[in-house]
C-alpha cells in the first residue's frame, strides 16, 4: 500500500478540460477515480471546463499575463499546492514542450510519483528528442502511451524502463439519446469531428475536397464537421455556397450526431489513438480512417467495424467513401458489430489497469 490514510490522493495535471481528446481522456479517468472513493484533485493551467470531473477543480494560472514574474508566481502556487496535499500519486497530462520549465516541475515542483501521459506519435510534443537531457529531466517515473504504436515509436527513441500502454477509456453516458439537443438533422450524413486548429492536424480542408469529388453530393448524402477552433469561420465561409456542407460547431453530447450518420471518417495528419474512431463506434456507427502510423489499426477491424485507408491517400479516401455509402448490407454488418468490437476501451477495464499500476487495490 501507498499510504495509511483512509483514501488515496491524486492529483491529474492538464491544461484543460474541454473539446479535445487528451482533456476527454482526463475527464474520464478524473469521474471513474472519484467512483471508487479516491481524493482526485484536478489542476488546470487554464480556466476552461466542458467535460464533467470527479473530485476537486483547482487553477493553477492566476496570473496569465506571460511575465517571468507571473510565470513565477504560478509555480510557485502549484509548488504549495503539492505540498500542502501531499498526493500519492501525480498523473500528467500536459504537453511537454520546454525543457527549462520540464526541468523545474520535474525537480523541484513535483514531490511524489509520477506518471507521464504520452498521448501522440509526435513524441517530442511530450518528451525532448534528445536522450539525455531526456532522462535527466524524467529520471526513472512511469509512461503510459495511449497506443502500442506511440509505445513502440517512444522506445525507438528513449531508453526507459517503466513504459507500458494503456487505451484511452470511452465513456458514453447512459442517457445521451436522450437529451434536449435536437440531433435530427432531416438529411443523411457523414461526420467528422475534431477541432479546426491552425496545424490543421485533422485536415478537413481536405476532407472536403475529397468529399466534394466523390459521389456523396450526387446522392444527397451530406458533410457535417463537428467541432470548433480557430480556423473554423474561414473554411465555413470559404465553402459557404455548398448546401450539403454542415459546421454545426462543438457539442457537449457529439454522440447524438455520430449516431445519426451513416459512418464517420478521420482523416488526419496523425494521430495518437484515434479516440474519436471509438466514441462513434460506441453508438453504433461505422468508421473509415486513414491508417495512421498510431492509432486506428489497434481500433479498426478491417471487414469487421470499418475500413482502413492508406495512410494520406486521399483518393483512396474518396473511394471507401463512395463504396461504403452505396453498400447498405455492409453498412449494416460494421453497424452489428461497432460496439462489441470496442468492449476491451471500456472504462471499467481502463481504469482498473491505471489503479494497477499505481498498486490501489
Amino acid at each position: 500500500m501507498i499510504n495509511t490514510r483512509s483514501k488515496y490522493k491524486i492529483a491529474l495535471v492538464g491544461y484543460s478540460l474541454n473539446q479535445g481528446g487528451l482533456e476527454k481522456v482526463m475527464s474520464t479517468l478524473s469521474v471513474y477515480f472519484g467512483s471508487k472513493d479516491i481524493d482526485v484533485h484536478n489542476i488546470l493551467l487554464t480556466n476552461d471546463v466542458g467535460y464533467p470531473y470527479g473530485g476537486k477543480l483547482v487553477f493553477i494560472q492566476k496570473n496569465t499575463k506571460g511575465s517571468f514574474l507571473g510565470k513565477l508566481a504560478n509555480f510557485y502556487r502549484f509548488y504549495n499546492y503539492l505540498r500542502d496535499e501531499k498526493f500519492d500519486y501525480i498523473i500528467d497530462f500536459r504537453y511537454r514542450i520546454n525543457p527549462v520549465s520540464e526541468v523545474l516541475i520535474s525537480k523541484v515542483i513535483y514531490n511524489t510519483k509520477v506518471i507521464y501521459s504520452v498521448q501522440s506519435s509526435k513524441i517530442d510534443t511530450y518528451v525532448p528528442n534528445n536522450r539525455l537531457l531526456s532522462k535527466f529531466i524524467f529520471g526513472n517515473q512511469k509512461f503510459v502511451c495511449g497506443s502500442k504504436g506511440i509505445q513502440n515509436e517512444f522506445e525507438k527513441r528513449h531508453d526507459f524502463k517503466n513504459v507500458q500502454t494503456i487505451y484511452n477509456p470511452i465513456s458514453l453516458p447512459k442517457d445521451f439519446n436522450e437529451s434536449d439537443e435536437d440531433s435530427n438533422l432531416g438529411f443523411k450524413y457523414i461526420i467528422s469531428v475534431g477541432r479546426f486548429e491552425s496545424q490543421n492536424i485533422k485536415q478537413f480542408d481536405k476532407l472536403i475536397e475529397t468529399y466534394l469529388r466523390s459521389e456523396l453530393p450526387e446522392r444527397n448524402i451530406h458533410l457535417v464537421l463537428l467541432g470548433d477552433g480557430e480556423t473554423k469561420e474561414k473554411l465555413q465561409d470559404l465553402f459557404k455556397n455548398y448546401e450539403n456542407i454542415h459546421f454545426p460547431g462543438f457539442r457537449k453530447n457529439p454522440y447524438l450526431y455520430m449516431q445519426g450518420a451513416q459512418f464517420l471518417v478521420l482523416c488526419s495528419k496523425y494521430e495518437g489513438f484515434g479516440m474519436v474512431l471509438v466514441e462513434a463506434l460506441v453508438t453504433g456507427t461505422p468508421v473509415v480512417s486513414f491508417d495512421c502510423y498510431t492509432g486506428p489499426n489497434e481500433i479498426i477491424q478491417p471487414g469487421y467495424n470499418g475500413i482502413l485507408v492508406d495512410n494520406q491517400n486521399f483518393d483512396e479516401l474518396r473511394k471507401a467513401m463512395n463504396d461504403l455509402s452505396a453498400n447498405e448490407e455492409l453498412l449494416s454488418l460494421f453497424r452489428k458489430n461497432a460496439q462489441k468490437s470496442i468492449v476491451k476501451f471500456q472504462t471499467e477495464t481502463i481504469g482498473n489497469q491505471w489503479l494497477q499500476l499505481m498498486k490501489i487495490t
